[in-house]
This record gives structure tokens, C-alpha cells and sequence, in this order.
């Protein structure tokens, strides 16, 4: 979402806060400790000491540690442009050009991971090439895709509000050269 590292959104619907514990202990999710049966959660303090606590009650108790307070702001910020923009605008936007760019892989004989008409900006195709030509040929013209797959024979294109026409022809131009 155009953040930095260390900003992992999480949500969850209230009714669930009970279900799913936190993985871990931290500062900011204990709501109060004690010494005593029945806790809800426990663990061993330093010299073997066992400390009871009960977690806070809101989704604060996933939050182990201090907030990446430049990474959130920038989140933030993303965020409010986004909104700007128009999240319906940019899932046209977007969800185009990943069409116009699994409709011309397959025009050249690519096989589609993707299924046709899929909603997503993410487009998968199975290159078949030698994984490495493929990111040399991607990298000299400064294309950004992911590989997946043990082999690396799948290629994952995922399509940004900030990409354009353009830039699908020239992922297609140099699919072109080993189609």
C-alpha cells in the first residue's frame, strides 16, 4: 500500500478478538498481571518466577511492539491519496491494463495463469524460458515482476495506479523477443 517496511495492517472483526490470541508477548498488549490461578495467558518471568496477565480486550493486544512511526505516516499518507484518487478509479485503472496485458501474452502464445476477466491487477503467466534470459531481458529495460514457482517459470505482473499504457508495451515488446 505504497508504505515502508514495518507497517503490517491487520484487521479483524470485533466478534473474533476473543478467538484469535496474539502471537507474542509486548508492552503494549497486557492489561494488567497478577501472581494468581485463572489467568489467561502466562509466562516465565526471570529465577523461574510464573507471571499471570490477562490480554486488553481491544485489537491493541496484536500490537506487541512500539508503532514504525515514519512507515505508518507514510501509510497515511498513501492512504488519503488513494482515497483522493478513488479507489473505484484506480481498480478500473488498473484492472485495464492487466487485461490489455494478459490479452497480449496470450496473443503470443504465453499460457495464462490469470483467468480471463479476473478482477485483480495481478496478472500470472507460465514464461517457459530460461528463468535467467527472462530477468536479464526484464531488468535492461527496468521491468519489475515477480517470479514465482520452484523453477521461476511463472511471471507475476502486478499492475500499479502509477503504470500506464506504456509501460504494458514494453513488458509485451519484450515478451515479444522470446515468444
Amino acid at each position: 500500500l505504497f508504505a515502508n517496511f514495518g507497517v503490517a495492517p491487520f484487521f479483524i472483526r470485533e466478534e473474533h478478538l476473543d478467538r484469535i490470541p496474539p502471537d507474542r508477548i509486548g508492552h503494549g498488549i497486557i492489561a494488567e498481571t497478577f501472581s494468581s490461578e485463572g489467568w489467561a495467558s502466562s509466562y516465565r518471568a526471570g529465577r523461574g518466577v510464573e507471571l499471570g496477565f490477562r490480554h486488553v480486550r481491544t485489537a491493541e493486544k496484536y500490537e506487541h511492539a512500539s508503532a514504525a512511526f515514519s512507515p505508518v505516516a507514510q501509510l497515511d499518507a498513501a492512504l488519503g491519496y488513494m482515497k483522493g484518487v478513488g479507489l473505484d478509479r484506480i481498480k478500473e485503472h488498473t484492472v485495464g491494463l492487466a487485461h490489455e496485458f494478459r490479452r497480449g501474452a496470450a496473443a503470443m502464445g504465453f499460457d495464462t495463469w490469470t483467468p480471463e476477466g479476473n478482477q485483480s491487477p495481478i496478472v500470472s503467466i507460465i514464461h517457459g524460458r530460461d528463468p535467467d534470459q527472462m530477468k536479464r531481458l526484464l531488468a535492461d529495460e527496468s521491468i519489475v515482476v515477480t517470479f514465482r514457482e520452484a523453477n521461476h517459470t511463472l511471471l507475476r505482473v502486478a499492475v500499479s495506479m502509477f503504470n500506464n499504457q506504456d509501460d504494458i508495451q514494453q513488458i509485451l515488446k519484450v515478451l515479444e523477443q522470446v515468444a
